[in-house]
């Protein structure tokens, strides 16, 4: 198999979250169909729903909490903070409509995860807007983009 489970987590938070677009996740699920000829009962449910979002999420959630044991949430960080660095990278102005959806991914988590570092970061960054400057948040996101050059 050429995907993972952790990737269709992945994709779930992110298309649940509008942390990425669903252009993106469409370009990842047809290289997946090029490359695995295994004809995987998950991939074929997913390109019957290619171009419905809300399908899709469903389907990912169907798939994910009904069929999969457990998933490595160090992989799924590292994917979520990989694709943070590129939006950061790409729009250093964008922190303020980014930080939401870290949130957002964050109520998505297990709450044993949802707890560790750096998934914990997610719940409150946004809440740091409010009450002080820009400088704090960008420490945050500083910290999170490096955490797993760091950890790993």
């Amino acid at each position: 198999m050429t995907f993972t489970d952790e990737e269709l987590y992945y994709y779930f938070i992110s298309l649940k979250t509008n942390f990425i677009n669903f252009g993106d996740y469409e370009k990842w699920l047809n290289k997946c169909f090029i490359i695995d000829n295994t004809n995987s009962e998950i991939l074929l449910d997913l390109e019957f729903h290619s171009g419905n979002v809300e399908k899709t999420i469903d389907e990912l959630y169907f798939y994910l909490f009904n069929k999969v044991g457990t998933l490595n949430y160090p992989k799924i960080g590292k994917m979520i903070i990989d694709e943070l660095k590129v939006q950061y990278e790409n729009n250093p102005d964008s922190l303020r409509q980014i930080t939401p959806k870290l949130y957002e991914i964050w109520t998505l988590l297990p709450f044993e995860i949802a707890e560790q570092k750096p998934f914990i970061a997610f719940n409150s960054i946004d809440d740091l807007w409010a009450w002080i400057n820009d400088d704090p948040v960008i420490e945050v996101i500083n910290w999170l983009i490096n955490y797993y050059d760091e950890e790993l």
